[in-house]
């Protein structure tokens, strides 16, 4: 007679590993590796600053527009000084150093022409968007509804009734004439660009907010785009911006 089966006693659950926060987005590592090797030369040339004599460093840079027409992602210039008068160890840098920092310095030069386009990019797309925003139907309905404008039966400002007593056609050309006029002036982009001008000082462009200018046009025609300017720069503070995970995702948010 065969033996009794022996019930098969299911293996236990695994062990929960302790919560270790959150994880990253794999997407957003894959971006955070390919953007760390791609600017690899920033951090290349500031290890090299980091061996020569603090006291002796001094650099500057500024950010200034190419052309007089046009105010897109790529019509600006970055040009950086660095004063390779400076020691190490006290004693003056000999000339296989300073070559080493002058390619290290020019190399780092190209990967923050890059960042600054992808800046102005950025900009523009929050303005784009900001723009979208102020000219949607239900943003334009409400701001006509908030400043209680009148209009005739035909929807033409001026006459004593409300936008909710419009005919659907009516309503129409009543939204179409304050879309018009609402964006002529830049006061629905303040906001977006006194936020970018913060983020920019903090990235170290511009010793405050008065010393950086932004400029754009949009939306729909060629060549439109916006970009920024300043007088100013610091390279510390800068790659201590671009180290920052909630500026990096100011930039690279899309």
């Amino acid at each position: 007679m065969p033996g009794k089966m022996k019930r098969r006693v299911p293996p236990p659950p695994p062990v929960e590993a302790e919560d270790e926060g959150p994880s990253l987005d794999p997407h957003e590592l894959d971006l955070m590796v390919s953007r760390t090797l791609r600017f690899g030369d920033i951090w290349r040339f500031k290890a090299w600053m980091s061996t020569l004599d603090a006291d002796s460093l001094y650099t500057s840079g500024s950010v200034s527009r190419t052309s007089n027409r046009y105010v897109h992602e790529k019509s600006t210039s970055f040009d950086w000084e660095f004063d390779f008068r400076v020691t190490k160890d006290g004693v003056d840098l000999d000339e296989a150093t300073k070559m080493e920092g002058e390619n290290l310095m020019s190399a780092a030069k190209e990967d923050i022409d890059q960042i600054i386009i992808d800046i102005n990019h950025a900009i523009y797309k929050s303005l784009e968007a900001e723009y979208e925003y102020q000219t949607s139907d239900e943003q334009v309905e409400e701001s006509i509804r908030a400043n209680g404008y009148e209009f005739d039966e035909f929807g033409s400002v001026g006459g004593d009734f409300t936008y909710d007593q419009l005919e659907d056609r009516a309503k129409e050309k009543a939204r179409d004439w304050f879309r018009k006029g609402c964006c002529d002036d830049s006061y629905w982009s303040e906001l977006t660009l006194d936020d970018w001008t913060e983020t920019l000082t903090e990235m170290g462009f511009g010793y405050d907010k008065d010393s950086v200018d932004i400029l754009f046009s949009g939306f729909g025609s060629q060549g439109d785009g916006a970009s920024f300017t300043c007088k100013s720069f610091d390279f510390d503070k800068f790659c201590n911006g671009i180290a920052n995970p909630e500026l990096r995702q100011r930039i690279y948010a899309g």
